[in-house]
């Protein structure tokens, strides 16, 4: 890849060290692809180590696992070639990001496209596609040795869910919409199936399960309702969100990011009606600082009122959307327009805020 490949995404592997998610636009065989791959770069910016790059396909930057004991490493799951179906499909590297080094863990196995590992850096599955469909999974125990077959039968393939999480007794945590709503069960191991129900909403989905200290188990839970939220089983974020919408308002503060140890916070505050700004939180101390606005222009200011409400179609069937109403207008014997979007997806009025936007320009005009 050339100097001016695109930056795709990035990560923090320790303190010292970043992974950097590359492309750039390749011909092969006379036909166009976008090649990815990897880059370590240091903290100060001053080094950048390829990772691999004569050992590479056209998929080479997907980071399953990142070291927790300080050191530079990944496992990264990547196609190593182009000549052979196996260099085709991904085997899985034990990369150092700080050397560009790596050895393969996992070989490439027929039809396995993508492979996951648990937060010991234990290769556990890989997933079986053919024609478009999920096949099977080659599964192994926390213990390693040979992964064994388990096939789909005459379970639906898009029924089959797979672990968000590994728990310590060797089961995982998942989330199914078996009742309807995205919610979070227990999932035994190996047979793929749904256990005790964890956690759920009955108006809206589980967007992600966030995890604990150890990666082994859930510390909260994001639900997108007429708000984005978690709700923390953790005790300590738990304290310290409810002292947020206390002191803002209900919703008006989400913690986005945190440290290791979950003392140091990246805080997002601003009502439905502002563009918003981020904060960092030492919760050590009792202030917070900004690090910037969301929107450098608009900052803190309120604009026009945006809500979520709830009205009834013709066949008596509830539906949410989200009203933006003009500022500095009494909300009443106002023209409507409507805007529907593509769906199936869910729109927040958070989500419906940040600056300015076609909806806001009307709602003023």
């Amino acid at each position: 890849m050339e100097d001016k490949s695109d930056i795709n995404w990035w990560q923090w592997v320790n303190d010292d060290w970043l992974v950097v998610g590359v492309g750039d636009n390749v011909s092969l065989y006379g036909m166009d692809f976008y090649a990815t791959a990897i880059v370590g770069v240091s903290a100060d910016m001053k080094t950048v180590k390829r990772v691999d790059p004569f050992r590479n396909g056209v998929e080479a930057d997907d980071v399953i696992w990142y070291a927790k004991d300080g050191s530079p490493r990944v496992l990264l799951s990547k196609e190593t070639g182009i000549e052979t179906p196996m260099e085709w499909q991904p085997s899985v590297w034990d990369v150092d990001v700080s050397t560009g080094k790596g050895k393969m863990v996992t070989r490439a196995m027929d039809d396995v496209w993508e492979w996951d590992a648990d937060p010991s850096g234990m290769v556990r599955y890989g997933i079986i596609w053919r024609d478009g469909k999920r096949a099977g999974i080659y599964y192994r125990g926390p213990d390693g040795g040979n992964f064994q077959k388990i096939s789909f039968a005459k379970r639906q393939e898009a029924s089959v869910p797979l672990p968000v999480a590994y728990r310590a007794d060797g089961n995982a945590i998942a989330i199914d919409d078996s009742d309807g709503r995205d919610s979070v069960y227990e999932l035994s191991l190996p047979s793929f199936t749904l256990g005790k129900k964890l956690f759920g909403d009955p108006k809206y989905d589980v967007d992600a399960v966030i995890l604990n200290v150890a990666l082994n188990d859930a510390a909260g839970f994001r639900v997108v309702g007429k708000r984005s939220r978690i709700e923390w089983l953790d005790e300590d974020l738990k304290d310290i969100q409810k002292g947020l919408d206390q002191t803002l308002g209900s919703g008006n503060a989400r913690i986005v990011s945190w440290s290791r140890n979950r003392k140091q916070l990246l805080v997002e505050v601003g009502k439905p009606s502002q563009a918003g700004g981020l904060y960092y939180w030492d919760t050590n101390g009792a202030t917070m600082q900004r690090i910037g606005w969301n929107n450098s222009v608009l900052k803190d200011r309120n604009l026009s009122a945006v809500s979520t409400v709830q009205y009834k179609a013709r066949d008596g069937v509830p539906i949410e959307a989200v009203l933006t109403l003009p500022r500095g207008r009494e909300a009443k014997n106002l023209p409507l327009i409507m805007m529907p979007h593509g769906g199936p997806r869910r729109e927040t009025a958070r989500n419906m805020t940040g600056g300015p936007s076609i909806w806001r320009s009307l709602a003023t005009s």
